[in-house]
């Protein structure tokens, strides 16, 4: 089975996609959890997290948001990359399971 890549469009006449279970398809939920602030989504005000900062405490929410919707997907380690030019911190997830 195939998930939509997000942004969502189209690609040569079809939905962009990529095989579950994928790296790909793994990174578009832990970024889509991450990126989702916690109450955004009205039919699951649980989900997300409250800052993406990425202090010690939300690397912890996003790991429990993550194993709360995906058990499946594990974060064996969160590591803060530089900041760069533009003012933004990097940030590299290592997947396990």
């Amino acid at each position: 089975m195939s998930t939509f890549k997000l942004p969502f469009r189209i690609v040569n006449g079809s939905v962009a996609s990529h095989a579950d279970g994928s790296i790909e398809s793994k990174a578009q939920v832990v970024s889509f959890a991450i990126y989702t602030h916690r109450g955004e989504l009205p039919l699951e005000p649980t989900f997300g997290i409250t800052d993406p900062t990425f202090e010690p405490s939300n690397i912890l929410e996003a790991r429990a948001v993550l194993t709360q919707f995906w058990p499946e997907i594990v974060i064996e380690n969160f590591e803060l990359k530089d900041v760069d030019n533009k003012g933004r911190v990097g940030v590299s997830v290592r997947l396990g399971g």
